[in-house]
């Protein structure tokens, strides 16, 4: 289970609270586990308390708004660790935009934002509508995080409470890279397989979320064969958006994962994921034909699905 650690001022408490409840869903699969300080125990000092959890965190959230940015010590002491270990590769820094504020000359403000465009949460028509955009972007960076530990033993041990370094466990500086090797085709074919199964789980638990999120929409989900699936919304009865998602079976789309605006199984489609690796493991790559080529780069199964599903977010904002 990753650690998830908020940074953000008391002023925004009940927007903190808001997502900490789009993010039950995650919590309830054991693939986070979240922090804020509100969570420091009685007669705990408030600046250590902060520090021991906010140190073993996987992802940090900075909750951005112009009370954060006033806040001396969200800035001066929060945000100032966060980046250090953002640059050292020891956490992901996601910034959180809350409200309208001036915050892309901010130290964070070269990393992707979410919502998407920065647009912030308290602007949206509907603000669940901005949570999820969030939720999802946890959820994908919690998948290609998982996915680079995957196989080795986490020292952590799962809860919100660091585990203390020994000499033993220090890694050696200059440690010898993974060298590179043939990727098999058993591997890239187990690999679209599994890939395929995460992005259809991902759309089933996220039109639940979306239909109990909003009152008027109803969603469905169809399986319409063996790797081959519709995602379908509506808004009060009214057909609002349909995507189709599978894999080609022949042609020169072999290895692929296909996205059709409709549902989608045949020779047409809209966006195609192809697998390839780097001689150490397999990934996908987008044609950019949906827009912004290359955008995604390298993506991991949960990268491609909240990719995906951005793009049917899309069609229902339309």
């Amino acid at each position: 289970m990753l650690n998830v650690f908020f940074a953000y001022s008391h002023r925004d408490e009940d927007l903190r609270d808001e997502l900490d409840v789009h993010l039950a869903q995650l919590k309830r699969s054991k693939i986070i586990g979240t922090f804020h300080d509100r969570k420091i125990g009685a007669g705990k000092e408030l600046d250590k308390g902060i520090s021991e959890f906010l140190e073993p965190a996987d992802i940090i959230l900075l909750l951005i708004s112009p009370y954060f940015l006033a806040s001396d010590y969200c800035y001066e002491i929060e945000l100032k660790r966060a980046m250090e270990k953002h640059e050292a590769g020891e956490a992901r820094v996601i910034p959180v935009i809350l409200r309208p504020c001036d915050w892309k000359s901010a130290p964070f403000g070269k990393l992707l934002a979410v919502p998407r465009d920065g647009k912030p949460i308290t602007s949206h028509k509907d603000p669940h509508e901005g949570f999820l955009e969030v939720t999802m972007a946890i959820r994908a960076a919690a998948d290609e995080l998982r996915g680079e530990t995957r196989g080795t033993t986490d020292r952590r041990s799962g809860s919100m409470a660091p585990t203390p370094s020994t000499k033993s466990e220090a890694k050696p500086k200059g440690a010898a890279p993974r060298l590179k090797r043939t990727i098999t085709d058993l591997e890239r074919d187990q690999y679209l397989a599994t890939t395929f199964d995460e992005i259809s789980n991902f759309f089933k638990n996220s039109l639940e979320a979306l239909k109990a999120n909003n009152a008027q929409l109803q969603t469905a989900f169809h399986a319409l064969g063996r790797q081959h699936f519709s995602a379908t919304a509506y808004v009060d009865g009214k057909l609002a958006g349909r995507c189709g998602i599978w894999v080609p079976r022949e042609g020169f789309h072999q290895r692929a994962i296909a996205y059709s605006q409709g549902e989608g199984g045949g020779t047409s489609w809209n966006e195609m994921l192809h697998v390839a690796d780097d001689g150490i493991s397999p990934y996908l790559t987008a044609t950019g034909m949906l827009g912004r080529p290359g955008e995604a780069g390298k993506m991991s199964a949960g990268g491609a699905a909240s990719y995906f599903w951005e793009h049917f977010l899309n069609t229902l904002r339309n």
